[in-house]
């Protein structure tokens, strides 16, 4: 059996929580709120690791992740020079720098770090996946994103960029199999004092662009996806999973079977611990979405395209 600590039970955390003991790998659970550490220990009736040198120094096989960005780099040092696999949650890091020093360290280790990129698990994803490389609907020319819906408030350490549209930036990049050239962005501060409204486009090149548009204002949640062909569109819902391809002769929906891409995740975290898959976000991957971010971010403040 594979024993992983959970370290974070708030917001995301607690959904970690359910899915690893469904799959039976929850272990223990460490939190910094001593009460919700208490309360999940006893929900699961698993282990309540009082710190997290205890959690690091214990008997685990793994490490979930799902505590502010902030905390990542400390975290993550502590697991990474205990030689502990690790799946955290996204963004891998606030800073491209950072993500560095950790990818140094981990080039000297024995564990392995993934990042929780949960849509790279979406079935309606994989579909579009699909129809890009085999070319069944012509070349890919737009990919359009919107995510948008109110403040999380378990956010409060980055903006709408780092939080919410990396999501996008790495689907966009799992999806063209390319990594772009150049992003050109605008941000807003509408109601905080981080940017919480954000549209960016990515030139791919080959004549491939993505667009994004990402806030944290809009009442409804919104989580949407259409990729444009030469001979068709592609329009999915992340959360319902609904897919819907309009031809010019046709309409189709497709209709495939549902599935949590959060359970998806975690099992291939498991895997990966067993040595029967590799994780498919490493944290080299992750930092480039960072460092994209990170130039969009750029581009917001200069008014101008960056070259990435």
């Amino acid at each position: 059996m594979v024993k992983v600590g959970l370290i974070g039970a708030g917001g995301w955390g607690k959904n970690h929580a359910r899915t690893l003991y469904e799959l039976g790998a929850l272990y223990g659970v460490y939190d910094i709120d001593d009460e919700r550490r208490k309360e999940f220990s006893k929900k699961y009736q698993v282990r309540s690791f009082d710190t997290l040198d205890e959690l690091v120094t214990s008997d685990i096989d793994g490490a979930v992740v799902a505590t502010p960005t902030a905390t990542h780099v400390d975290i993550l040092m502590k697991l990474v020079e205990s030689g502990k696999n690790v799946l955290v949650e996204k963004p891998f890091v606030a800073a491209y720098k950072d993500g560095a020093v950790i990818l140094d360290r981990l080039s000297a280790g024995k564990g392995f770090v993934g990042v929780g990129y949960i849509e790279r698990f979406n079935p309606a994803v994989g579909y579009v996946k699909e129809a890009i490389d085999s070319k069944r609907l012509g070349k890919l020319i737009l990919l359009e994103f919107h995510r948008e819906g109110r403040w999380p408030n378990r956010i409060g350490d980055v903006g709408v960029v780092l939080d919410t549209m990396v999501h996008d930036i790495d689907t966009s990049r799992y999806l063209t199999g390319m990594h772009p050239s150049t992003a050109f962005a605008r941000v807003s501060k509408v109601r905080n004092n981080v940017e919480d409204l954000a549209v960016l486009l990515l030139d791919f090149g080959e004549g491939v662009t993505a667009s994004m548009v990402a806030n944290w204002i809009t009442p409804k949640k919104d989580r949407r996806l259409s990729a444009v062909f030469e001979e068709g569109i592609i329009q999915i819902n992340f959360i319902t999973q609904e897919i819907r391809v309009d031809t010019e002769s046709e309409t189709v929906i497709p209709r495939l079977q549902t599935k949590e891409p959060l359970m998806l995740e975690d099992q291939a975290f498991i895997d990966s611990i067993l040595g029967k898959r590799k994780f498919p976000i490493q944290a080299k991957d992750a930092i480039e979405n960072n460092r994209i971010a990170e130039a969009a971010l750029l581009s917001a403040e200069r008014g101008i395209p960056v070259f990435i």
